[in-house]
């Protein structure tokens, strides 16, 4: 009956043993690749090509002075087959572009939304001497004219326990006042995965 009771002790702690969960900090240009999914890597991978590309490649922010160039993100489009946080690697491409000194860029649209909601709210109890001054205020907001649009796309293909993964993210720089596109990038990341 010993011999029984220690097992059934056994049986009842090795499910408990194994639910111990540990957790390690890692530096964030570590690369840890753990799903085959869209991770952290792909995102930084994806900003600095793009913000290289841009600054290299794109003749209308060459010849441009950077009070010339005013620039805003618009849509990004996420066409892949899994969720991903495209605010991540949007933010790091706008920090890029706004310290590369070339361009000037302007808040997102949520943004720009939340600031004019603030302003509606105090406009009912100001002056006439105010409501002007705020009319002053507005005519120097800076006018758009390059926007930034983006689409990211992805094709899986899967065979028994092996699939490739393929992500292409696609950016176009728009002229607003003619609709013209001045400047395309591309970042392509393949991942091959193996279960």
């Amino acid at each position: 009956m010993n011999k029984m009771n220690f097992l059934l002790a056994l049986c009842i702690m090795i499910p408990f043993s194994s639910c111990k969960k540990t957790v390690k900090r890692l530096n964030t240009d570590t690369v840890k690749d753990l799903s085959g999914r869209f991770n952290d890597t792909d995102s930084q991978m994806i900003a600095q090509s793009i913000v290289e590309q841009m600054l290299t490649e794109c003749y209308d922010l060459k010849i441009a002075s950077r009070d010339e160039r005013i620039l805003a993100v618009g849509e990004v489009r996420n066409l892949s087959h899994e969720h991903i946080n495209c605010s991540t690697f949007m933010n790091d491409i706008e920090r890029n572009l706004i310290n590369s000194g070339r361009c000037r860029v302007i808040a997102n649209k949520s943004i720009r939304e939340a600031i004019q909601e603030e302003f509606v709210e105090f406009e009912d109890n100001l002056s006439p001497l105010d409501q002007l001054e705020k009319q002053r205020n507005c005519a120097k907001k800076l006018g758009v004219n390059r926007m930034i649009f983006s689409s990211i796309t992805s094709i899986v293909d899967k065979e028994g326990k092996k699939s490739v993964r393929f992500y292409q993210f696609d950016i176009k720089l728009i002229d607003v006042n003619t609709n013209e596109v001045v400047w395309m990038g591309t970042k392509k990341i393949k991942k091959f995965i193996q279960d």
